[in-house]
């Protein structure tokens, strides 16, 4: 599999801020599961290249995560002069070019590292610049020894409860790269890099009424005693069973380890083969327990605070969230344990994951099509979905109250009977049963729901093209695009193309120009033109290339959308 162009984009982009910038911190955004890891792992090695005396350092809060980038570093640069600095790794090497270290451990030490010119920060949400923190004293340290020292953070979460944007007030100036907007992504989805999220409203509530609020999230020894209840628990594992008839693989988030315990018991004696980890189970036991289930030893694993960040199985089509929390990147993090997609390639070799249709097609040979989200907290109401969260605010500033659409089961929509699941207020249809919405805007007390994502399994179908026209359209945001339609016998499909625009945005626009123009053109030297008026006078035969089909996801919603382009 090659590096792919979204990655690329972000190494581009980071030597761009290192070499046009002056601020100590920049922020690379990727959801998780489209491969942050391969990215910081391209930029260490294209920054040796240009400065072979270059010292790089890069930390993390987890031994597994500490694995996960350096086993990328060196799938990307098998010679990589790469030390690892680890108690829990059982490693404590210094004295290489790159190091790849734990927090705890480094900060006791860092001056014994002397000079860093790089420091990478993962999961970089962590930081808390108001506390005289490890992550705070490390770099207080590096500054002295190198006041020339950057530092590049990487997360899927860029804001922090009671704090906002991690962008303000914090060592960290600029967002380098932002692609976990609504937009982008919704593009790794469509492009097959990510799978969807079904959030489901579940019958067992749980009355969180009588739980405070403490260390900025619900007080956990009261929140365990809303949900560590027979009945609670009982009802909850009767909605699991149902729904998970055929999912392959379960995890479930429990609140207090007695309950986690709780629910592993319950599953086991129901015949459902199922481990459990927590804090009180040693290490080398709690490893061992993760394999057997990543092995298929378990159908369920149950965790209590072990399992939001650091792990990974991408065969997960189930999750069970029995914990309630307030903070959204919390939120964002369980639920990226289900989008990783699940690839069976059936012999094919791994270039076959370089197109839309050969991931599509290995998608569908490994039956992960979407993975199932049963919330029994309510985090979903509050919070809202993994690709537009509620963005917890500073201190004193209020959020509002968004809307959200509710598919109603009461009722019937032009012929359709509705499913009752949670959708994005931008939805025109249901996108799990299809059905329309009248457009009556509901309120939540609190905030909108979880975007669910469809479940039809994507139906791809190509069109001859005859003709392709080109016009300048205006959004409802007053800002120009350039609409071009493609039309087959009597059906249309379009691209939107944002010349002119910024950020992810730009980047496409950049490379469907890319892949069109013919010649190079010395009055835009990178061949895309700054403007839509700018750009129509090149939209005709003569300089761009036009497909003679196009491959179109016919059953997407709430429009079709054009994923592949053949050209003569």
């Amino acid at each position: 599999m090659s590096v792919r162009d979204y990655q690329t984009y972000g190494e581009d982009q980071t030597f761009n801020w290192l070499n046009n910038s002056t601020s100590l911190g920049g922020v690379l955004a990727y959801p998780t599961g489209v491969g942050k890891s391969h990215v910081q792992a391209n930029i260490m090695r294209r920054a040796l290249s240009y400065r072979p005396q270059s010292r790089l350092m890069g930390l993390v809060h987890v031994k597994e995560l500490i694995q996960q980038n350096v086993n990328k570093l060196v799938e990307a640069w098998p010679q990589a002069p790469l030390g690892i600095y680890s108690a829990g790794l059982g490693k404590r090497n210094m004295e290489m070019q790159i190091t790849w270290g734990g927090v705890a451990s480094v900060h006791k030490v860092i001056k014994d590292f002397g000079r860093q010119d790089l420091l990478f920060i993962d999961e970089c949400q962590l930081l808390n610049p108001l506390s005289e923190g490890m992550y705070m004293k490390i770099i207080d340290q590096l500054l002295e020894m190198n006041p020339f020292l950057r530092v590049i953070g990487s997360t899927a979460t860029w804001w922090r409860l009671g704090l906002g944007s991690i962008i303000e007030g914090t060592i960290f100036q600029d967002k380098i790269v932002d692609m976990t907007g609504v937009d982008a992504f919704n593009w790794f989805i469509q492009q097959g890099y990510l799978t969807r999220l079904i959030t489901r409203p579940t019958a067992t509530k749980v009355d969180l009424s009588g739980v405070g609020v403490s260390d900025n999230d619900y007080n956990q020894t009261e929140a365990a005693k809303a949900f560590d209840q027979a009945a609670i628990t009982y009802q909850a594992i009767q909605e699991i069973l149902y729904y998970g008839q055929n999912r392959r693989k379960w995890l479930i988030f429990a609140t207090g380890i007695a309950h986690a315990e709780h629910i592993c018991d319950q599953l086991n004696l129901l015949g459902i083969p199922t481990t459990v980890v927590h804090s009180k189970i040693p290490a080398k036991e709690r490893d061992k327990r993760i394999a057997d289930y990543k092995a298929g030893k378990y159908r369920a694993i149950v965790n209590n605070n072990v399992l939001t960040t650091g792990f990974d199985d991408d065969q997960i089509d189930l999750m069970a969230i029995l914990r309630a929390t307030i903070s959204p990147a919390l939120w964002v993090q369980i639920l990226g344990r289900g989008v990783r997609p699940y690839y069976v390639l059936g012999g094919a070799h791994r270039s076959i994951l370089d197109t839309l249709e050969g991931r599509l097609w290995a998608m569908q040979n490994g039956g992960k099509l979407d993975c199932l989200v049963l919330d029994f907290a309510g985090n979903a109401s509050r919070l809202g979905p993994i690709n537009d969260p509620v963005l917890p605010e500073r201190k004193g500033q209020g959020t509002g109250d968004p809307p959200i659409k509710i598919c109603e089961t009461k009722k019937l929509h032009q012929g359709y009977t509705g499913c009752g699941n949670y959708n994005h207020p931008s939805a025109k249809n249901c996108e799990v049963c299809g059905a329309p919405f009248n457009f009556a805007v509901k309120f939540a007390e609190t905030s909108y729901t979880v975007d669910v994502q469809a479940n039809d399994a994507p139906q791809m179908q190509w069109f001859d093209i005859s003709h392709v026209f080109y016009e300048k359209k205006v959004g409802p945001s007053g800002k120009p695009f350039l609409l071009v339609s493609y039309w087959s016998g009597k059906r249309k499909f379009t691209d939107l193309v944002f010349l002119g625009s910024d950020g992810f945005l730009l980047h496409k626009a950049k490379g469907w120009w890319a892949a069109r123009f013919k010649v190079e053109n010395p009055e835009h030297p990178d061949n895309l033109p700054p403007s839509v008026d700018q750009a129509l006078p090149y939209a005709n035969r003569q300089w761009l290339k036009e497909p003679r089909r196009i491959m179109v996801h016919v059953n997407k919603k709430p429009y079709p959308e054009i994923h592949q382009y053949e050209y003569e």
